[in-house]
């Protein structure tokens, strides 16, 4: 029994040296790397770090976890990598690109109709590991996460509309190594007319049914007793309120018909259209234009000439689609093209949300089938562009295409 005991105490003591001892690594990148050692991937900023930089460093190691892991975030690229200290073999670790396994922080945009929205619960899942965060009126609908790992995320933003919760709403974004942006943003769009947004917190609180000052010399605002109060100075102040507006509306039509002339010669020289009188007048408003059929709605909406058949290069047989269709966003942000018709537009509903003003509610249709896709504008305002050029009819995309909607662009990849 006592050489068990003391074979165990050996190991640990051995596994206590190695967890204190050293390890070299080869980075082989001039960027600055910070150092930290956890048992698991954190969730939030790690402050305590070691800076290190150069192509072969050298990290002391500190921890006493049972199975702690060595984590290596590169600051330029905001990309992390990770390797259990166990599995560093004599000492030393060569990190690759394979290395990194995750984002040290990704954002989350809500925007509701009105504005960022200013109350919800934002949750995000990547694999098996789920996240919440809570937006409050401070946070300016953004909310950010940490060392979120490469690959698939999918968001679900739970919130409160106007009659009570609304249904969450659920989007999926892929997080990949190479991005143009070391910290990427998902924007997720809320339906038209139920969130939330833009709402100011009370100037007092409420404390034991009394309004409380918020600040020293500051008068509490009337509560909803006190307005009841006198109900009778509250029926003549209306009253009185009514008969100065009647006062007035009577004086200005006096004035009118005693003066008509010099009337209407100051709202001909302002620049108003007098009606003559025995002339028939228009009992309405000018009406909204009336729905035209689709080619009148191009004319309107794009004054230019005729658009011109589209070239050859844009119609020519299409490149065949080698990996899974998707449209890669200038944040890195990329939204996978499923097998069918996927609607492109502003407003909630379609199969890709573009929360833009230059887009139109339902901008385009992207439309997929086997290894082709095309893409067709629905006379947007601001239109759908190919390479610079103007979609006017079904254009097939190659990978490697540059897709706008409006002022929203795309990198086409298959």
């Amino acid at each position: 029994m006592q050489r068990v005991l003391a074979f165990v105490a050996l190991i640990a003591c051995a596994a206590i040296g190695f967890a204190q001892g050293e390890v070299n690594i080869a980075l082989g990148s001039l960027h600055q790397f910070h150092a930290f050692e956890a048992s698991d991937w954190p969730s939030k900023p790690v402050t305590d770090v070691q800076k290190v930089s150069g192509d072969k460093v050298t990290i002391k190691l500190t921890s006493t976890a049972a199975k702690p892991k060595l984590f290596l975030v590169d600051t330029e690229s905001g990309n992390v990598a990770m390797k259990s200290e166990e599995f560093i073999r004599d000492g030393s670790w060569a990190v690759t690109h394979s290395s990194f396994l995750a984002a040290q922080q990704v954002d989350v945009q809500v925007m509701a109709p009105g504005g960022p929205i200013d109350s919800a619960t934002v949750e995000i899942q990547e694999g098996n590991r789920k996240r919440q965060e809570l937006i409050d009126s401070k946070s300016n609908g953004k909310v950010s996460f940490y060392f979120v790992q490469f690959g698939e995320v999918k968001v679900t933003v739970n919130y409160r509309g106007k009659n009570g919760m609304a249904e969450p709403v659920k989007q999926s974004f892929t997080i990949k190594i190479d991005r143009e942006q070391p910290i990427p943003t998902l924007k997720v769009a809320l339906p038209d007319g139920n969130a939330v947004a833009g709402s100011k917190p009370a100037a007092t609180e409420a404390t034991n049914g009394e309004a409380q000052p918020k600040a020293d010399g500051e008068k509490p605002a009337q509560t909803a007793e006190a307005s009841k109060a006198n109900p009778v100075g509250n029926i003549l102040t209306t009253l009185i309120g009514m008969g100065v507006v009647a006062a007035v509306v009577w004086y200005v039509l006096k004035y009118m018909r005693e003066n008509g002339d010099k009337v209407q010669d100051t709202l001909k020289k302002l620049g108003a259209d007098i009606p003559q009188s025995g002339a028939a007048v228009d009992p309405d408003p000018a009406p909204i234009a009336p729905i035209k059929p689709e080619p009148m709605q191009q004319i309107i909406l794009d004054p230019s000439p005729a658009a011109p058949i589209a070239p050859i290069s844009l119609m020519s047989a299409p490149t065949p689609v080698t990996g899974v269709p998707k449209l890669v966003a200038t944040d890195g942000s990329a939204f996978d093209l499923p097998e069918g018709e996927t609607t492109v537009g502003r407003e909630f509903g379609n199969g890709l949300v573009v929360p833009s003003d230059t887009v139109s509610r339902r901008h385009a249709t992207l439309q997929k089938s086997g290894s082709m896709v095309t893409v067709v504008d629905h006379g947007s305002t601001n239109g759908t562009w190919v390479n610079g050029m103007k979609v006017g009819a079904t254009v097939t995309l190659n990978p490697g295409d540059q897709l706008r909607f409006g002022s929203i662009e795309y990198r086409f990849e298959g």
